[in-house]
């Protein structure tokens, strides 16, 4: 819209002009307008679905040697919604289980809003695994949507301890 109303008020504007000076204004304009739009595509449809694994050394001074080389894997975020499918999640949740992490972490915010597969994703949540188990703590998603106590009471058999960090 913004496009062709700039067009229409170009072409009110008079004067002498040189053609060449207006088809070089007009495609500038152009270019303009469908830039932030591509970049916003190719956000949204393309580099959503990139998803990679990062691992960093954290050195802990004083750690006990034993931890010396403790994995730990966290998936956090993932919003199940209509944009991230659960297809989409269980290829995440199969990622974090090939790193093969002593413990997992899950640290929030599965599902964005009301509506979103909840127990489609709580299905592919359970499936996270390590030796040492898998910790969670809800998002502030969780609250909003107003799904703690069922997320917590339907992840319990994965999830053997919820982090609580409202009072942190």
């Amino acid at each position: 819209a913004i496009f062709f109303a700039f067009r229409f008020l170009m072409g009110k504007i008079p004067g002498d002009h040189s053609p060449s000076r207006r088809r070089a204004l007009s495609a500038a304009t152009t270019i303009a307008v469908a830039a932030p739009a591509a970049v916003v595509a190719y956000g949204a449809f393309v580099e959503r679905n990139d998803y990679g694994v990062t691992e960093l050394d954290f050195p802990v001074p004083g750690l006990h040697p034993d931890l010396d080389g403790y994995r730990i894997m966290q998936v956090s975020d993932l919003h199940v919604s209509p944009f991230l499918s659960v297809n989409q999640m269980a290829r995440v949740i199969d990622m974090a289980n090939e790193m093969r992490a002593d413990l997992s972490v899950f640290t929030g915010d599965l599902i964005t809003a009301p509506g979103d597969p909840l127990n489609a994703a709580i299905r592919e949540l359970v499936r996270l695994r390590a030796p040492d188990g898998v910790l969670g703590c809800m998002g502030n998603h969780e609250a909003y949507v107003g799904c703690r106590n069922y997320l917590e009471r339907q992840a319990r058999p994965v999830v053997i301890h919820e982090l609580d960090m409202r009072g942190a």
